[in-house]
């Protein structure tokens, strides 16, 4: 299990990069994405160790570009991308199967969500599930609906198809 392999290095080296990194709650992002076990998973420059070996349990086979890579020519289930979106939904559909989706997560900076579900339309993606995560999406506890007002509603999750 993810949680047991990686809490003593979390609880020895006390660090927020740490927790970040190798947390098992990074994964609860992706909980309403209903990953497969047939599934062929892009991941886009993760930045949690947890989250890409949560991939690797879930999913067939998961492919991790890094920033300096190019996209792959490849085709996906799955392309998943957290805490910003730098390649455009464009060149994303085209390496989608074609019933493939697109995952991304963004903070609830003003403005950038509006943007990234503008370009994900303009892509010809035909629908956007979308949701809240609370608190936000790096520790994610709970979704609410996307227009939810109360509290402080969180991050943005979107799945694409």
């Amino acid at each position: 299990m993810i949680q047991e392999k990686y809490n003593n290095k979390i609880w020895s080296d006390g660090t927020e990069e740490s927790i970040r990194t190798y947390s098992h709650l990074r994964a609860n992002i992706l909980s309403p994405v209903e990953i497969k076990g047939s599934d062929t998973v892009l991941c886009l420059e993760p930045d949690s160790v947890s989250m890409v070996e949560y991939l690797e349990e879930k999913a067939e086979s998961v492919t991790v570009k890094s920033q300096e890579d190019e996209l792959p020519s490849d085709r996906f289930d799955l392309v998943i991308s957290l805490g910003s979106l730098k390649e455009t939904p464009g060149s994303i559909k085209k390496i989608l199967n074609p019933e493939g989706r697109l995952v991304v997560a963004i903070p609830k900076e003003a403005g950038t969500f509006s943007v990234v579900k503008k370009l994900i339309t303009e892509a010809g993606f035909d629908s956007i599930e979308i949701y809240r995560a609370c608190p936000d999406y790096l520790y994610t506890s709970e979704f609410f609906a996307e227009d939810y007002a109360g509290g402080e509603a969180g991050d943005y999750l979107l799945i694409a198809k």
